[in-house]
């Protein structure tokens, strides 16, 4: 079983820019700059069987280079670290790719839309 989310590499640049400005404060550690990353999909535990057929169909799954604006940032704690989580502005592109994904996910089980923690 391996715990799978869909998500987009942020160059490591903005990585960096984006980490340097998270306070220090209450044990939360600073990710390094190849952590980061935008969640898309959120899928949770699956068989070794439903991975195989999620990384076949998001092969076939492409879409335009778009740009992103933050919008808002904070923290979670999960079950194993502090979350820095970065939320983006509504965007048309970022939300196509996202229902591509969402079609594509569907012929190897139920997914929604929720990006959930990642």
């Amino acid at each position: 079983m391996a715990r799978l989310f869909v998500a987009i590499e942020v160059p490591q640049a903005l990585a960096a820019a984006l980490l340097a400005r998270v306070p220090r404060v209450g044990g939360i550690r600073a990710a390094t700059p190849h952590q980061v990353h935008l969640t898309l999909h959120f899928l949770g535990e699956q068989d070794d069987a439903t991975a195989a057929c999620i990384e076949q169909v998001l092969g076939g799954v492409s879409g335009k280079s778009f740009a992103l604006t933050v919008k808002e940032a904070g923290y979670f704690r999960g079950r194993r670290a502090s979350v820095l989580w970065v939320g983006v502005a509504p965007n048309a592109a970022l939300d196509g790719l996202r229902a591509a994904l969402a079609r594509a996910l569907g012929g190897c089980g139920r997914y929604g839309l929720d990006p959930g923690p990642g």
